[in-house]
C-alpha cells in the first residue's frame, strides 16, 4: 500500500488524510516535513521552536485538509501559509509566563 501512495500527488495524499488519516498522511508528512522546519528554524533559530511550528502545521493539515483547494496552489505552498500562524502563536506563548510549551 506505502509503495502505491508514493506515487500519489501531494494533493491526492492530502484528500486520502482527510478520510483515512493513517497511511497517506505519513508519506505526505515525509514529503513536506524537511522544508517546513528549515523553514521554522531559519525564522525562529531555535529546533525547539522549529518543531513546535511544524508540528501545528501538521496538526493543522490534519483538521483543515478539507479547506485546500487545488485551484489555488500546491499543497507545500498551502502548508507554508501555516507557520505564520504558528509562528504568532508560538511567540505569543512565549510571552505568557507558565504557558505551555
Amino acid at each position: 500500500m506505502m509503495d502505491r501512495l508514493e506515487s500519489r500527488s501531494d494533493s491526492e495524499l492530502l484528500e486520502l488524510s482527510t478520510y483515512w488519516r493513517g497511511a497517506a498522511f505519513l508519506v505526505l508528512y515525509e514529503r513536506l516535513k524537511p522544508s517546513i522546519f528549515r523553514y521554522a528554524f531559519h525564522v525562529t533559530n531555535s529546533k525547539t521552536a522549529a518543531e513546535e511550528v511544524t508540528q501545528e502545521v501538521f496538526v493543522f493539515l490534519l483538521r483543515e485538509g478539507t479547506r485546500y483547494k487545488q485551484a489555488r496552489g500546491d499543497v507545500a505552498a498551502f502548508a507554508f501559509g501555516m507557520p505564520a500562524i504558528s509562528f504568532d502563536a508560538y511567540r505569543a506563548r512565549a510571552r505568557v509566563p507558565g504557558a505551555s510549551k
